[in-house]
């Protein structure tokens, strides 16, 4: 899986989250993968969260839907 946006180098909005957490659950589960590596650009790997995204949500809204929530399951992972 390739994290790319060009106009943006913190791409980490709720779907890339989503999908980045999805494909590390099904490597994790494939018995034959020993190792999972993620790696950035030269330019950089990722600054965070995606604020236009976030920026007119309220704390309680983002709190209420579990916004990036799927962050939760890359404990999981071995």
């Amino acid at each position: 899986m390739k994290i790319s946006r060009a106009n943006a180098l913190n791409p980490l909005n709720s779907l890339v989250c989503k999908e980045l957490t999805t494909c590390l659950e099904l490597y994790d589960a494939d018995k034959e993968v020993g190792a999972i590596v993620l790696t950035g650009s030269e330019k950089a790997f990722a600054a965070g969260a995606d604020i236009i995204e976030m920026r007119d949500k309220t704390y309680p809204e983002t709190y209420a839907t579990a916004m990036l929530g799927d962050w939760d399951k890359l404990q999981k992972i071995r």
